[in-house]
């Protein structure tokens, strides 16, 4: 990469050395199905939902286990849909006054 530079009337050319690749390589949660396949998980049915958690990014609810929805939701940085393989992209596909009289 080369670069001008102006420095008091003087035009010099910079050859800067090509960016080293400083960001970390993205681990999701061993136990996530978008993990190791790269798709996000399907939504079960409804009647399948033990318990529900809502996005802090995308404010969807997804489903969860009762005992894993308290731990999600007291998270410092909140839950994300990520964190057990769904994807904020990803329809919640059913509407919050069922998701609501389920629980």
């Amino acid at each position: 990469v080369c670069a001008n530079a102006a420095s008091a009337g003087c035009d010099l050319s910079l050859v800067l050395p090509p960016a080293a690749s400083t960001a970390a390589p993205v681990q999701k949660s061993k136990g996530s199905a978008f993990a190791a396949s790269g798709d996000p998980r399907a939504v079960p049915l409804l009647d399948d939902w033990e318990a529900a958690v809502q996005c802090t990014f995308c404010h969807k609810w997804r489903p969860c286990g009762a005992t894993e929805a308290p731990k999600l939701m007291s998270a410092d940085s909140g839950f994300s849909c990520s964190k057990i393989g769904f994807s904020c992209n990803q329809e919640q596909k059913y509407p919050i006054e069922e998701i609501d009289a389920m629980f």
